[in-house]
């Protein structure tokens, strides 16, 4: 079983190319991650303005995903699945350039839907904000420090209040 450090290191070296316009060393091809702007368009058209980045919290990865879109995309019925189907291209890259760094697999079970937040730009363009939760499999989050244990820091402060206006010691 790896360490906590292990993983984030072995997530930290796979996302390491996850920028626009990134080269694999070994094949030299463009490498292909899922999103909007992988997609071949004209020279006439306005390109894709989209990216994702990760953080961690004990033992929860959170996949944060951005992107320019137009209001019409917005209205499709299906908006909600393409997200999804974006998560699970950007989950598996993680996956794949894990194990070719660490050589062993990494679990990610996601714990909720993709939770969607749309501002607006134009009239015909919007910006959207993007999160989704995945537990890693084989991880142990760390406890909650404020579960059934005192803190130091109220119990200073229940002192400081209790000793009131008139018993301060300078």
């Amino acid at each position: 079983m790896a360490t906590t450090l292990e993983v984030v290191q072995g997530i930290s070296q796979a996302l390491a190319d996850k920028y626009h316009g990134a080269v694999d060393p070994k094949t030299g091809e463009a490498v292909k991650i899922g999103l909007r702007r992988e997609k071949e368009i004209p020279i006439t058209e306005k390109g894709v303005i989209d990216g994702f980045s990760v953080s961690f919290y004990g033992d929860k990865l959170c996949i944060k995903y951005c992107s320019e879109i137009f209001i019409k995309e917005a209205h499709n019925p299906q908006f909600e699945s393409e997200i999804e189907q974006i998560y699970a291209n950007i989950a598996k890259h993680i996956q794949k350039k894990y194990k070719g760094h660490t050589g062993r697999a990494l679990g990610l079970k996601p714990l909720d839907e993709v939770e969607i937040k749309m501002q607006s730009i134009s009239r015909k363009r919007n910006w959207i904000e993007c999160r989704k939760h995945y537990k890693i499999r084989g991880l142990k989050g760390n406890e909650d420090p404020y579960t059934g244990k005192e803190d130091a820091v109220r119990d200073a402060v229940k002192k400081f209040l209790s000793m009131g206006k008139n018993n301060v010691p300078y």
